[in-house]
C-alpha cells in the first residue's frame, strides 16, 4: 500500500505541469501577449472564444470581412452550439480564426496542434501550416484523420493570425475538440518530451506487467486470473495508445481512421469485461455470476455495434456506455465492500486501485466534456490499478510459495524418518505375508473337507434317489395286491358292517398310493436334468378339460367351479404332464379347504409373452405366520380339509417346484377365514401358436 502511495505522489508531480493554470484566454478572437515574457517554462493554451463562421471555409482577409461571424469557445464541440438561433449540427464544415498578439523581437515561437474533429487545415498569416485528413464541403470529398503536430515559426511575426477550416462528416461531434498550445520552441519541446515520455513509461509498465503475467499464464494455465489480467493489460494499452500522443498511428501511420475509432472503443469494452471477470475470479463468493452474465451481453452489444457499423453511428455508443460502465464501476465497489468486511485477502488493495482509477475516470469524462481542463489522467489511474492488481498477485504467489516451502520442510522431516518406517512397516508386511500364508494353507484344507463332504453328500443324494425309487415300487406292489383283493372281496357276499371295513382299507391304500406318487413326483421334478418334452396345446381348452374331471368332486360338496376364460383361446408351448399336476394339486386344495355351498373361481388371462392363472377359493384362508412355510415339504398347517379329505403336505411343494420349472412364478395372497389366491404366470413360448376361432 505504502508503495502505491508513493507513486501517486510521484505522478501527482509528473502532472502537475498539464493541469496548471492559465490567466490568459482569447476574447473575441483575439489574444494578446505583448507584455508576457516567453521563458523556457512557459506554455500558453489558445483556449477561449474563437471568431467562427458556419458552413464556410475562409481565409483570413474573409474572415476578418465576414459579418455574419460569431464566436465559440475552444476547446468544445461545436454541436453543443448555435448559429444564428439555429443548433449546429455534428456533420458540418467551418472556419475557426483567432489573432494572437506577441512581444516583440521573439527568438523563436512554436505552436502545437493535438488532433481536431475530424479533418481540418491551419494556416498562419494566410500560409498553410498543416492539412490534416481531407477537410471538404462535401461529404463524398472528406477524409477523417487524427494526427497532433508541431510547427516553429523561423520569423516570429508581431501578430499571428491562425485560421482553421475544419469538417466532419463521420462522428457524432465535431469542432475544436482540444485548444493549440504556443510557447518557445524549448518550452514547447519540453512539454511534448514528458507527456510522451510518461506514456510511454506508463505503457512500458503495463506492458511489463502484461509479459509477466503471461509467463505466469504460461506455466500455470489452471489460474485464469493472470490471463485475464493480461487481457486487460493490453486492453488498456491498445485505448491508451490510441488516444492523446496517438502512439499507436505512430506505429502504423496509414492505418485508416474507421479503424482506429474500433480500436478505441472495443478495447475500452472489453477491457472493462475482463476487470470485471478478473475481480470475479479473485472473489467468487461475493460476486452475483448474473451481474456478471449481464455485463457480458451489455459489452458484446456495444461491441458489435463497433465493430460492425461506422463510427457515425458507433460513436453514439460512448455516453451510453460510460453510463452502464458507472453502475458497474459502483456494483464492483459494492463486491469488493463484501470482501473486505468477510476479510478477503488483498480486498483493500484492489479498492485502492479502483478507487483511483475511478477518479481518474470522472476526470477524463468531465475533461473530454470540456467540463474542467486539468488534462487526460485515466493513463495514471490505470498505472495505479495495475500497479495495485499486481501487487495483489505477486501477495497471492508469495502465499503459494510459503505454503509449499512449509510443505517442501515438512517432506525434508518426513523423508528423514522415512527409512525407518519403511523398515518397520517391512517387517509387518512379513508378518502379514505368513499369516496370509497360514490362512490360505487353512483355506486350502477347508476347501479339501468341503469338497470331499460335497462329493459325498451327491453320492448320497444319487443312493437317496435310488432308495426312493426301489421304495415306491416296492410299496406300490403290495398296495396294489391289496387293491386287487379288495375289489375280489367286493364281489363276495358281505354285510354292511365288513363294506364298511373294506371301504376304510379302500381309502387307506389309495391314500399310500397318492402319497407314492408325490414323493417320486417332487423327486424326479426336484433332480430332472434332460429338457421337458413340450407340446403345443390350446390354453382355455386344457384348462377347462381339468376343470371338467374336477366337476364331481365339486358336487358331492355342493361347491361351485368358475373359468373366466378369455374371450378368444391361444396356444401355448408346455409340459402339459407338468401344468396339469400344477392345476390338480391347486383345484385339490382348494375343494379340501372350502366348505360346501362356496366357489372356486379359475382365471386365464394372456399377457405379452406371457400368461397368467389365478385360482381363488372362499376357504379358511392361512394364517400369516403360516405363510413362511407354505411351500414346504411335509407341512401340516392349522386349517384341516372340511370333509375329512387326505393331505400329504406335499402339494403346494410339488407346486412350486413344477413352476420353477416351466419358469414361471407363484404368488400368494390369503386372509383366515376370507380364502386364498394363487397367482402363476407362465411363459407362452418363443412361437406364439396361432389363435383358432
Amino acid at each position: 500500500m505504502k508503495a502505491v502511495a508513493r507513486l501517486f505522489i510521484f505522478f501527482c508531480f509528473l502532472y502537475a505541469p498539464i493541469a496548471q493554470a492559465q490567466p490568459k484566454r482569447v476574447v473575441k478572437g483575439r489574444l494578446d501577449l505583448r507584455k508576457d515574457t516567453f521563458d523556457h517554462q512557459l506554455i500558453i493554451p489558445l483556449a477561449g472564444d474563437w471568431k467562427y463562421v458556419h458552413q464556410a471555409f475562409l481565409n483570413a482577409e474573409q474572415m476578418q470581412k465576414a459579418s455574419k461571424a460569431e464566436y465559440l469557445p475552444v476547446p468544445g464541440e461545436w454541436n453543443k452550439f448555435t448559429w444564428q438561433g439555429q443548433p449546429i449540427p455534428g456533420h458540418n464544415f467551418a472556419t475557426y480564426q483567432v489573432e494572437v498578439l506577441l512581444p516583440p523581437h521573439l527568438p523563436d515561437l512554436a505552436i502545437y496542434f493535438p488532433s481536431q474533429g475530424t479533418s481540418y487545415r491551419v494556416y498562419a498569416n494566410n500560409k498553410l501550416l498543416k492539412e490534416v485528413g481531407k477537410p471538404a464541403t462535401q461529404a463524398a470529398d472528406y477524409q477523417p484523420r487524427y494526427e497532433n503536430f508541431l510547427h516553429v515559426f523561423s520569423q516570429v511575426p508581431d501578430t499571428l493570425t491562425l485560421t482553421l477550416q475544419i469538417a466532419n462528416f463521420s462522428y457524432k461531434k465535431g469542432g475544436m475538440w482540444h485548444e493549440p498550445f504556443i510557447g518557445s520552441f524549448r518550452a514547447v519541446s519540453n512539454w511534448k518530451e514528458v507527456i510522451i515520455s510518461s506514456d510511454l513509461f506508463v505503457l512500458g509498465a503495463i506492458a511489463f506487467m502484461a509479459l509477466y503475467h503471461l509467463a505466469l499464464y504460461w506455466f500455470r494455465p489452471d489460474y485464469k486470473a493472470t490471463l485475464y489480467f493480461v487481457v486487460v493489460c493490453l486492453a488498456a494499452i491498445t485505448r491508451e495508445a490510441s488516444l492523446g500522443e496517438l502512439l499507436l498511428l505512430k506505429l502504423f501511420p496509414q492505418m485508416p481512421w474507421e479503424m482506429l475509432i474500433k480500436i478505441e472503443y472495443t478495447s475500452l469494452y472489453v477491457g472493462f469485461l475482463f476487470a470485471c471477470w478478473f475481480m470475479q475470479y479473485l472473489y467468487p463468493d461475493e460476486t452475483n455470476p448474473k451481474a456478471i452474465w449481464l455485463l457480458n451481453g451489455v459489452v458484446a452489444f456495444f461491441s458489435s455495434i463497433t465493430l460492425f457499423f461506422p463510427a457515425a453511428i458507433s460513436s453514439y455508443t460512448v455516453r451510453p456506455f460510460q453510463i452502464t460502465f458507472l453502475i458497474f464501476f459502483f456494483y464492483c465497489f459494492w463486491v469488493m465492500g463484501q470482501a473486505i468486511r468477510n476479510q478477503r485477502k488483498g480486498a483493500p488493495l484492489f479498492t485502492f486501485g479502483m478507487f483511483f482509477l475511478l477518479l481518474t475516470g470522472i476526470n477524463d469524462v468531465l475533461y473530454y466534456n470540456y467540463i474542467i481542463s486539468t488534462g487526460a489522467l485515466m493513463t495514471f489511474g490505470l498505472f495505479i490499478y495495475f500497479f495495485s492488481q499486481m501487487v495483489i498477485m505477486a501477495q497471492r504467489f508469495s502465499r503459494v510459495f510459503n505454503e509449499k516451502e512449509s510443505l517442501s520442510q515438512a517432506l525434508l522431516e518426513t523423508n528423514a524418518t522415512l527409512e525407518q518406517k519403511v523398515q518397520a512397516r517391512t517387517v509387518e508386511l512379513h508378518a502379514t505375508i505368513e499369516e496370509l500364508n497360514n490362512s490360505n494353507q487353512e483355506i486350502k484344507r477347508t476347501l479339501e473337507v468341503v469338497n470331499h463332504q460335497k462329493e459325498r453328500l451327491e453320492e448320497l443324494n444319487l443312493e437317496k434317489d435310488g432308495l426312493v425309487e426301489v421304495v415306491a415300487h416296492d410299496l406300490r406292489a403290495p398296495f396294489h395286491q391289496q387293491q386287487g383283493l379288495l375289489n375280489l372281496l367286493e364281489r363276495t357276499a358281505i354285510d354292511d358292517e365288513q363294506k364298511k371295513y373294506l371301504d376304510l382299507v379302500a381309502k387307506s391304500c389309495n391314500q399310500g398310493l397318492n402319497l407314492i406318487r408325490d414323493l417320486l413326483v417332487i423327486n424326479n421334478a426336484e433332480y430332472e436334468q434332460n429338457d421337458l418334452p413340450v407340446e403345443p396345446v390350446q390354453a382355455a381348452q386344457f384348462i377347462e378339460n381339468i376343470l371338467n374331471d374336477f366337476q364331481a368332486s365339486a358336487q358331492a360338496k355342493n361347491i361351485r367351479l368358475h373359468f373366466d376364460r378369455p374371450m378368444q383361446d391361444f396356444g401355448i408351448y408346455t409340459s402339459t404332464d407338468y401344468l396339469r399336476r400344477i392345476l390338480e394339486n391347486l383345484l385339490s386344495n382348494a375343494l379340501k379347504f372350502s366348505f360346501p355351498d362356496k366357489n372356486i373361481f379359475l382365471q386365464l388371462r394372456q399377457a405379452g409373452q406371457r400368461f397368467t392363472l389365478t385360482v381363488r377359493d372362499e376357504g379358511q384362508g392361512i394364517a400369516p405366520e403360516e405363510m413362511p412355510r407354505l411351500f414346504r415339504k411335509f407341512q401340516k398347517l392349522s386349517a384341516r380339509p372340511t370333509a375329512g379329505e387326505d393331505s400329504s403336505g406335499l402339494g403346494l411343494a410339488i407346486v412350486t417346484t413344477l413352476v420353477g420349472k416351466l419358469d414361471g412364478s407363484v404368488a400368494v395372497h390369503s386372509e383366515l377365514h376370507q380364502g386364498t389366491t394363487f397367482h402363476l404366470q407362465f411363459p407362452i413360448s418363443p412361437e406364439v401358436l396361432a389363435s383358432k376361432s
